[in-house]
């Protein structure tokens, strides 16, 4: 799970080095806004940068998180670097799940639904 989460992240920052910190992060965000999606894009973008250590190499996208700060999510976790550890434990688990939940912006029923249709294929995927 670790390395899966890591891969995403580092793929993530592959791309922002590719677009490099000229976007438009103002416009990125509404567009977000309009699918549905700022609250989950503003939390992973801003977890890895923690994770990644890298709000330097990106500091307009580091101001913008700041300006949509109230979009962030924070996990429950001590340490950014908690979200790549696995504990296995069901408490832990259920953790992990609500605070997803809580990012999508279509309400915890439909998150929760949405999880149940597409569990089978990231299970198959993620073998």
């Amino acid at each position: 799970k670790a390395r899966v989460r890591l891969k995403f992240m580092l793929d993530l920052y592959m791309i922002l080095r590719t677009v490099g910190d000229a976007a438009d992060w103002e416009v990125f965000f509404d567009q977000r806004r309009r699918e549905g999606v700022s609250k989950i894009s503003a939390t992973v973008l801003d977890l890895t940068l923690s994770i990644l250590d890298c709000r330097h190499e990106f500091p307009n996208l580091a101001s913008a998180l700041l300006q949509y700060g109230n979009l962030v999510e924070r996990a429950a976790l001590a340490e950014p670097t908690e979200f790549l550890e696995w504990s296995g434990k069901v408490r832990d688990k259920i953790r992990n799940h609500l605070w997803t939940f809580r990012l999508h912006e279509g309400g915890m029923a439909r998150s929760m639904g949405w999880r149940l249709l597409t569990e089978p294929f990231n299970r198959a995927a993620f073998r």
